[in-house]
């Protein structure tokens, strides 16, 4: 199995819509890693409301990541049983 890294990614662009900001964060993880990632995170006053999916890409809440920064990376795969 391939390690793939995770990518802290800040933007305080308070004109791009959370949309924009989340394309922007993914080609620039495209860019450096040659990867797709497939989920985000972001600050609940970001994206308050349940999961979003912009271009294959879920997008989730959390209190974890800070206003203004996007956590991007890959769901974990569960073990088949």
């Amino acid at each position: 199995m391939i390690e793939v890294p995770a990518m802290l990614w800040y933007d305080d662009d308070i004109d791009r819509t959370l949309e924009e900001r989340v394309k922007l964060a993914v080609a620039s993880y495209k860019a450096r890693y040659k990867f797709i990632p497939n989920l985000a995170y972001v600050h609940p006053t970001e994206h308050p409301g349940g999961i979003c999916i912009f271009d294959e890409v879920e997008v989730r809440a959390t209190r974890s990541i800070l206003p203004s920064y996007i956590w991007i990376g890959f769901k974990e795969e569960q073990e088949k049983a």
